[in-house]
């Protein structure tokens, strides 16, 4: 988790350059004479889970949820920690708990940087993730589940996963083409899904299709 610093300069005494802006600062100076706001990260605390390579975040202010998708684990790694918070040298915190191979998407707790729990059973790579929160949704797209059972699936788009807060699975639903970007509306129980070329509105309860926009 990476916060910021945020320091305000004068663009004229920057004149244009990183060299005489302020030691950290991550943004480029204005104009001349105009006030510049510089932002420098800090990192707050490391979230320890998953054993395969980072594929997709998701950070909830509404409900204070944060959750990581990743590939399932391609060798093997040693074990972290048993669930716990530890403070390393320079002071950040990190959150280790015990992985599972195959636990490709983790929903943690934003405020506090805990580990909640694993949404189960996605066993393939979250490529894009959303949340809801009027309908208390969580929405999952996963790229082909190389463990379904059912070859017809396999080279496939891939799924949708929908899940409610508490990780419990409530559906899941296999467009017919591959899925860009979720996006929820902020004051109604709808998301709007980059199908392809497609544009499909689609009802967060249940992920059923209310229309599609060629």
């Amino acid at each position: 988790l990476v916060g910021a610093n945020t320091t305000v300069g004068n663009g004229k005494n920057c004149g244009g350059s990183y060299k005489s802006c302020p030691a950290g600062a991550t943004a480029a100076c204005g104009g001349s004479g105009s006030p510049v706001r510089m932002a420098s990260p800090i990192a707050l605390r490391v979230l320890c889970a998953h054993r395969g390579r980072i594929t997709s975040i998701c950070v909830s202010l509404e409900l204070g949820l944060l959750i990581s998708g990743s590939e399932p684990a391609a060798g093997a790694f040693p074990e972290p920690a048993s669930n716990a918070s530890v403070s390393t040298d320079n002071s950040l915190q990190v959150t280790s708990v015990t992985s599972d191979d195959h636990a490709c998407a983790i929903l943690w707790n934003l405020p506090k940087g805990q580990f909640v729990r694993r949404l189960s059973p996605i066993r393939s790579a979250p490529l894009t993730i959303a949340t809801s929160s009027v309908s208390e949704r969580i929405i999952v797209y996963t790229e082909n589940d190389r463990g379904s059972k059912d070859s017809s699936h396999h080279g496939g788009p891939g799924a949708l996963h929908l899940f409610s807060l508490n990780g419990r699975p409530l559906n899941v639903v296999r467009p017919p083409a591959h899925v860009n970007r979720i996006v929820c509306a902020k004051d109604e129980q709808v998301a709007l899904v980059l199908q392809g070329s497609r544009l499909v509105v689609r009802r967060t309860y249940d992920l059923s299709v209310i229309y599609a926009y060629e």
